[in-house]
């Protein structure tokens, strides 16, 4: 029921189903917003095999607000979501913008490195920005690895010369990973090693490197 909850927080493949499989179930919730996060991702169906994405056409037909989020539309990108969700060009409203967005100030580098030396070099990097960092700075750094050798390697290396850093895999378990992350979090980790690519955002983060490429 629409009352056993505030929020319902679900992912683009759970939509997908219910809206093919349970839309009557749906509709009963009489939900009132509905809240599409990253919408660009809508666009990113052409160039992949999943199709759930395509459950937003027309979306409004179930009655409720609709709210997208992105930082990356431009205008017809918008018309065109919009279309597809199924609004009128002129029942929508475009809240902020370019004129309003100011960039972060960001820096884009490249080192190339041999095969065999990459994690000396990341490591002997890494000990070089962090001693120049005061001692009690809020600094840290984020490394995503190719592969978890890569990343427990990589953290071995740099504990041994004395950083603290850690490395977060898939043969971590829940609880070894709850732990990792609040060490993570609450600034107690220099460095932190993993093969994940996003949703560890953490304050003290200043710099993110990319071993040896990115997927």
């Amino acid at each position: 029921k629409a009352s056993d909850f505030d929020l319902c927080y679900i992912s683009i493949h759970a939509l997908d189903i219910l809206l093919q499989d349970h839309r009557a179930k749906i509709q009963s919730w009489n939900v009132d917003v509905i809240f599409i996060d990253e919408c660009h991702l809508l666009f990113a169906e052409n160039f992949r095999l999943g199709k759930q994405w395509s459950s937003l056409n027309n979306l409004v037909s179930l009655g409720p607000r609709i709210v997208c989020t992105s930082a990356t539309f431009c205008q017809s990108s918008i018309k065109s979501t919009a279309s597809f969700l199924g609004m009128r060009l002129d029942n929508y409203q475009v809240i902020g913008g370019a004129a309003e967005y100011i960039p972060p100030n960001v820096a884009i580098k490249t080192k190339t490195s041999q095969d065999n030396a990459l994690i000396t070099d990341v490591s002997d990097y890494i000990q070089q920005r962090i001693n120049h960092i005061p001692l009690h700075a809020k600094f840290a750094l984020y490394v995503v690895a190719m592969t978890k050798d890569q990343a427990v390697e990589l953290s071995n290396q740099l504990n041994l010369g004395g950083i603290s850093s850690t490395s977060l895999i898939s043969n971590d378990i829940e609880s070894s990973r709850t732990e990792k992350i609040k060490e993570w979090e609450k600034g107690a980790l220099k460095v932190l090693v993993s093969t994940f690519n996003c949703g560890l955002d953490c304050q003290y983060v200043n710099e993110v490197i990319f071993l040896g490429g990115c997927r």
